[in-house]
């Protein structure tokens, strides 16, 4: 069966459609259940089952670039001028090694700065040609989204830092595990929550906002 989302609810107006152009993923991520729950990627529908006469899309596929389906879609979205935004992300492993995905990228509508993902220190070299290649096929807006998942903070900070470098946007994510009950330290909420809120992460350093919100905590509130 297939799962779009085309659901317009009275109490709200909307002038984007929502879908899935391909289910399931390529990749077998320990903090992701797409997987588990819908295998091997998959075609899943045609953009014109579900845009009807809307001119934007958010699409809602774990890994479209990985299946030639999904390839083929964004040729037709890009033929139909629809705007979009793929909003789990593009996977960068893919990107930096085709030039040809990159070129087709580049001629997409884009609803919100492309977003891709720095899950841990292995995607770094592969987010940089990313980066790289997209801004040099003037892929816009230029400043684009990137997911970080934070597991260890020493890490997370060298990717943020990374993100910065290359003047893209940071989303912090906390690690989360679905087979253990286990809570997210505190340390790890107060990071994402420094990477998130923009206007503090651009002005005070992750060292001087941890010991100040660490030591200013008040019952289970915490400054900033």
């Amino acid at each position: 069966m297939k799962l779009n989302i085309y659901v317009q609810i009275i109490l709200y107006i909307t002038y984007q459609a929502y879908g899935f152009l391909t289910r399931g993923c390529i990749r077998k991520c320990s903090f992701c259940i797409v997987s588990k729950k819908e295998g091997n990627i998959k075609e899943n529908a045609d953009i014109e089952e579900f845009i009807d006469n809307k001119k934007e899309a958010i699409l809602l596929d774990n890994n479209v670039i990985a299946h030639n389906y999904g390839l083929k879609q964004i040729e037709k979205i890009i033929r139909l001028g629809i705007k979009i935004d793929f909003n789990q992300g593009l996977d960068c492993r893919i990107i930096s090694k085709d030039i040809e995905i990159v070129k087709l990228l580049s001629k997409v509508k884009w609803l919100k700065p492309l977003r891709m993902a720095l899950d841990n220190e292995n995607q770094i070299d592969p987010l940089i040609k990313s980066i790289e290649l997209l801004r040099q096929y003037k892929t816009t807006p230029k400043n684009y989204f990137i997911y970080v998942l934070v597991k260890n903070i020493k890490s997370a900070l060298k990717r943020i830092n990374i993100c910065k470098k290359y003047n893209v946007d940071p989303f912090a994510q906390p690690y989360m595990d679905f087979k253990k009950d286990i809570k997210v330290l505190s340390e790890t909420k107060r990071f994402c929550r420094w990477v998130n809120h923009k206007a503090i992460f651009r002005s005070v350093e992750w060292k001087d906002y941890n010991n100040k919100t660490r030591h200013n905590q008040i019952g289970q509130f915490e400054l900033f």
